[in-house]
């Protein structure tokens, strides 16, 4: 069995220990930033690429008739413009984990079950576990690279980025109150870190205090991996 990667549940928590208060109204959320972009040099997917690498697993296709709920949700969401008969679902078994994670993927998708599989597992299993369904449709079907629904669902358009999927992912993970019983991103503490911080990670972060915080779990995914020891 594969040694689990530095990226657990665990160490996400302790990232989070200083979130305590619920404090910022909508309108604080949603509010655009205005900060200075800090781009790493050579790009975050590149270093995504090179730094975490994919967990092997195996697929298998379950009946067409076997659509879970969730995705037929997805399939029929505003944003996205396709229908739940053109999906086939398969259960993907990792070798890190005992749990299969259930993958919905569109037929005309332009990446297969198997490239699929390889993406999602560069996702370290302590924070791949707080996504429940993994969505695969064709660029065509939508105008975004990738979004997360219900705090749950992690579905992508094409061929995505890593940096697109850990942004999602980081959705996920604070919905999933995979830091603190709560949203970090509703925590006075983080608006006040914003707030002192003249710097954001990229030109996306600026968008908000929700966007700015999926961004900068991008970040801490990277700093967990390279920080020495």
């Amino acid at each position: 069995m594969r040694r689990p990667h530095p990226l657990t549940t665990l160490t996400l928590f302790l990232l989070t220990l200083l979130a305590s208060a619920f404090e910022p109204s909508g309108a604080d959320l949603f509010a655009r930033l205005d900060k200075t972009v800090l781009t790493p040099p050579g790009g975050l997917s590149e270093l995504l690429m090179a730094h975490f690498p994919s967990t092997p697993a195996t697929h298998n296709k379950r009946p067409a008739n076997e659509v879970p709920i969730d995705c037929v949700g997805i399939a029929i969401d505003p944003r996205v413009q396709t229908k739940p008969q053109d999906f086939e679902v398969y259960n993907v078994k990792y070798e890190d984990c005992r749990t299969e994670w259930i993958f919905c993927r569109h037929i005309s998708s332009e990446i297969s079950i198997s490239e699929a599989a390889s993406l999602f597992g560069r996702i370290p299993v302590g924070a791949r576990q707080f996504v429940r369904h993994f969505v695969v449709f064709p660029h065509a079907v939508s105008d975004f690279a990738a979004f997360a629904s219900n705090y749950t669902n992690l579905s992508i358009f094409g061929d995505v980025s890593l940096a697109s999927l850990f942004h999602e992912l980081g959705h996920i993970l604070d919905g999933g109150k995979a830091f603190m019983d709560g949203q970090l991103v509703a925590s006075k503490e983080w608006k006040n870190a914003v707030d002192r911080d003249g710097h954001v990670s990229d030109p996306y972060a600026n968008t908000n205090l929700q966007e700015a915080l999926a961004q900068i779990i991008v970040i801490i995914c990277l700093d967990l991996t390279l920080r020495p020891g």
